[in-house]
């Protein structure tokens, strides 16, 4: 199993087990309606995980259940933090989005126009939204008697919006291909075992002017020094970062990119012959 699915496979228990744990509790003897929203909402988001990932469904349905079950998961989260307060959303206002947002999801998978920036922006936006509503109204009209613990979940909330929208700067150690100061990709995109994660292109155009900033692909291609990084901005955060692994490198870059695979031949080699001595 490799470390993307061992990741996924622990994000996936957590939830079910607190979905579970939040029913169970709700159904005892103080009735907690909201720990019951809150149950059905990490269980939702639970199975919109899994429909997406590679091999539970055909690629486009596993996209568009998923990403659609994800939309639905933090309408629920929010209802239930709702109902600690007197503030109250009319079903029209968390309905219609989320039917807007899964029908965009099907058209970008199944209309012929696939952009994989869809899937992973397009839930976020109606999170944003009920969490910021929900946030405030906690702050506004939370319970008399548990102040410090709406104030509390509310920034909980917060922060939780602040990770959708931050902006993630990465930068690693280049362990197999020399050189001087920071190769930029020229890709659009790191492809991981969960998906796309996107490079804010823009930004790096600013950082190209740098005089210690070159662009090279090539540096990059055999590179691991992000593989857990883009995981986490993939599942956690959906935010995006950076270079497809089949993109064609320029023919300068492509010669260095047969030394790095020369190099790690060799070595393998070297530990083959030491091995066989011992």
């Amino acid at each position: 199993m490799s470390r993307a699915q061992t990741l996924v496979l622990a994000l996936l228990t957590l939830h079910i087990l607190l979905g579970v744990l939040c029913l169970a509790i709700s159904r005892g003897e103080h009735k907690a309606p909201a720990l019951r929203w809150w149950g059905w909402g990490l269980l939702t988001y639970s199975a919109g995980l899994a429909a997406t990932l590679p091999g539970m469904l055909p690629k486009m349905i596993g996209l568009t259940v998923g990403n659609g079950l994800v939309v639905i998961a933090p309408t629920l989260f929010v209802v239930g933090v709702l109902s600690y307060t007197r503030f109250r959303l009319s079903r029209l206002t968390y309905v219609i989005p989320a039917a807007v947002t899964i029908a965009i999801l099907a058209i970008n998978n199944f209309g012929g126009y696939f952009v994989s920036t869809v899937n992973v922006f397009s839930p976020s936006v109606i999170a944003i939204g009920l969490f910021l509503v929900g946030a405030a109204a906690l702050l506004r009209q939370g319970p008399e008697d548990a102040r410090s613990a709406s104030r509390a979940l509310a920034g909980l909330m917060f922060f939780a919006v602040a990770t959708w929208i931050a902006r993630v700067i990465v930068i690693g150690p280049a362990h197999y291909l020399p050189l001087r100061g920071i190769a930029l990709p020229t890709a659009e995109a790191f492809v991981t075992p969960l998906g796309r994660v996107s490079v804010d292109r823009d930004a790096l155009a600013v950082l190209a002017d740098l005089p210690c900033v070159s662009t090279m692909d090539a540096a990059h291609a055999p590179e691991h020094a992000f593989e857990r990084v883009e995981h986490g901005l993939h599942v956690g955060a959906r935010v995006p970062a950076a270079p497809e692994r089949d993109q064609r490198l320029p023919a300068d870059e492509a010669r260095g990119a047969d030394l790095v695979r020369f190099g790690r031949k060799e070595r393998r080699g070297r530990r083959a012959i030491r091995n066989h001595r011992l």
